[in-house]
């Protein structure tokens, strides 16, 4: 099987000597594709919640306004973006208890899609959100993360499971914040 080319370039950058370190992070930061043509390479941790189309609005604005993550995720610290939410802008988060990373949105279309990708040594983290119209009328909220690259099952079970573990209560803050209980 093929190593993407941007998990071949992490690879080099990390034979420099610095793994694990700011500068590091920094350099895979810039190197982070910013398109979906890359292939989903690692198991994905998924929650889906459906909902109400009344409150997409309102969930919509909770993903891409960033500063309102800490009061969603009792995991985060801080959040912040450089620029207004669009493919490319780039931004900082803080976790409870862990250094910040740099995140980059890889995908953002209005009330559907909200994509962020965060450099770790030898491997991608990305974060997909997904807003889906059902049969039913109801909306499917997904929230899904997928590791990417060399080290991608060490990360999915060092940090993986962990974050997975509170996308529920993440998504029902989210939707309860946007102004309704999820779907039974």
């Amino acid at each position: 099987m093929a190593t993407p080319q941007n998990a071949r370039l992490r690879m080099e950058d990390t034979d420099m000597g610095f793994a694990g370190c700011a500068a590091q992070r920094r350099l895979l930061a810039s190197r982070i594709p910013v398109t979906q043509d890359e292939p989903v390479t690692a198991p994905v941790q998924a929650h889906s919640l459906d909902i109400d189309p009344a409150v997409v609005p309102g969930v919509w604005e909770r993903w891409v306004d960033v500063s309102t993550w800490p009061e969603d995720d009792p995991d985060t610290k801080a959040a912040t973006l450089e620029a207004a939410p669009a493919v490319g802008v780039r931004g900082r988060v803080v976790p409870k208890g862990g250094p910040s990373s740099t995140i980059v949105i890889t995908r953002c279309d209005p009330l559907q899609a909200f994509y962020l990708r965060t450099p770790l040594p030898l491997a991608t983290m990305s974060f997909e959100h997904d807003l889906e119209t059902l049969d039913t009328g109801m909306v499917r909220m997904t929230h899904r993360l997928v590791f990417s690259g060399p080290m991608r099952g060490v990360f999915r079970r060092l940090i993986g499971t962990r974050i997975a573990a509170g996308f529920p209560q993440v998504m029902q803050s989210i939707v309860t914040h946007a102004g309704q209980a999820p779907a039974q």
